[in-house]
């Protein structure tokens, strides 16, 4: 979770925010490491996010969000994809949606209620410029020099040379946002780290 799952988590906190429960499974292996992990946050809002990592198996590295109206696919590797494919959905019909055809005021209804769901709105303003390619076409490229890990660099050193002990990108609430969601994590798993008893590290208290 450390190495490959702290990516899904905080891209998740980015998108959605701090869940409102969570739940996962991993499996340790003989150095007490989580090699395989699945977990699944939930929002308040009706959204899910089903995550995976793992050490032992070379999946697809990539990211779907699916909304109501479809969806964006962040293609290998998903952390610093040069790709974003976008598929929309074709409008269901009366007949093909069973109770709405007996029912299409409850239909618009709930539909309604998921568009103004706070933390839908949220997601929607944040995707909006992909929601506006997914109207124009079915992919874009973005190609960009190096790993992706400069922009990290360069937002550090504006915020240093600013005298900011804070970035406005990646606030310190998000941090510890992404830090509580993956302690609740390991809770249920009973993966526990060296410093989280100083005695067991070799320290002292």
């Amino acid at each position: 979770m450390l190495d490959r799952g702290v990516y899904l988590i905080s891209l998740v906190q980015q998108l959605l925010g701090s869940p409102q429960a969570v739940r996962g499974a991993a499996c340790l292996g003989g150095s007490g490491v989580d090699e395989q992990s699945a977990y699944q946050l939930e929002y308040g809002d009706g959204a899910l996010a089903d995550l995976a990592a793992s050490l032992l198996v070379r999946g697809t590295n990539e990211l779907v969000i699916y909304g109501e109206r479809g969806s964006v696919r962040l293609c290998d590797p998903f952390y610093r994809a040069h790709r974003i494919e976008l598929q929309a959905y074709e409008r269901p019909t009366a007949e093909g949606m069973g109770g709405a055809r007996a029912n299409p005021t409850g239909v618009r209804r709930f539909l309604g209620a998921m568009r103004d769901a706070p933390g839908l709105k949220s997601l929607r303003r944040r995707l909006d410029p992909m929601l506006s390619l997914m109207r124009r076409g079915r992919a874009r490229s973005f190609p960009f020099d190096g790993d992706g890990y400069q922009y990290e660099i360069q937002e550090a050193s504006r915020c240093i040379r600013e005298g900011r002990t804070e970035s406005a990108a990646m606030p310190l609430e998000d941090t510890l946002a992404v830090m509580r969601t993956m302690d609740a994590l390991r809770v249920q798993w009973g993966l526990v780290y060296p410093q989280d008893n100083p005695l067991a590290a070799g320290g002292s208290v």
